[in-house]
């Protein structure tokens, strides 16, 4: 049987209805998995259920997560966050690893999985002077390399690429500051921001950039995501 993959939905840009981006869930179908739209919603209560009936969890990109989260005042560029959103995938997050079940996190998705875990944020990487490249690319141009990656040859990641450089996408102004103590860095940028984590044992894995925006051009973004797949 296809594996069942939730993803979680929002209705930030309009109340009316819960939306995922396509390319989330088109990445999932062409590996082999089944996706399952997660809509938010404040009763925690269910997440324990509904990660029970899950084969996997994925965390996609989205609105910036709140530094109430981690315990900080907002600068004035976080303008846009959920804090029941926030709230419902740090819940999720943590009920998917009591449980085993594999994670991938991608761009607001890792910075959530890092902040469930106890780790903090960069609200602004450029007014906290924290990166010197372009990590906002265009949008209309989400395919598009925009900057290098070094790998770890120690991480899971490595495996996957097989390459200590390789070239991704980018479009966030936060990223992981302190990184939470059950996961491991696995990925920086030329400037030093971390790009990639992981658990120790693989089953939990952030990316930085948007591997989703890439499956149907690179051959190993497919292999990131057939390794999830596989994993649940």
């Amino acid at each position: 049987m296809k594996p069942l993959v939730g993803i979680t939905a929002s209705d930030y840009q309009d109340e009316t209805y819960y939306m995922t981006k396509t390319a989330y869930i088109n990445a999932i179908l062409l590996s082999g998995g089944i996706p399952i739209l997660l809509p938010y919603t404040s009763d925690f209560e269910e997440c324990k259920n509904i990660i029970t009936k899950l084969d996997g969890l994925m965390i996609p990109g989205g609105i910036d997560v709140s530094p109430l989260m981690y315990r900080e005042e907002p600068l004035p560029k976080v303008n846009k966050s959920i804090r029941n959103m926030d709230l419902y995938e740090i819940e999720l997050i943590r009920e998917a690893q009591k449980q085993n079940k594999p994670i991938l996190a991608i761009c607001r998705g890792m910075q959530i999985l890092n902040v469930a875990f106890g780790g903090t944020l960069y609200q602004d990487i450029y007014e906290q002077k924290a990166a010197s490249l372009c990590h906002i690319q265009s949008m209309d141009i989400r395919s598009e390399m925009t900057h290098s990656v070094s790998i770890r040859t120690d991480s899971r990641l490595f495996p996957i690429y097989e390459q200590v450089k390789i070239l991704v996408n980018s479009y966030h102004h936060q990223a992981v500051k302190d990184l939470a103590d059950t996961l491991l860095p696995a990925a920086f940028s030329a400037d030093q921001i971390l790009e990639a984590c992981e658990s120790k044992d693989g089953r939990i894995i952030g990316i930085q950039w948007h591997p989703e925006a890439l499956i149907n051009t690179d051959y190993k973004t497919q292999k990131l995501f057939r390794y999830f797949i596989e994993l649940c």
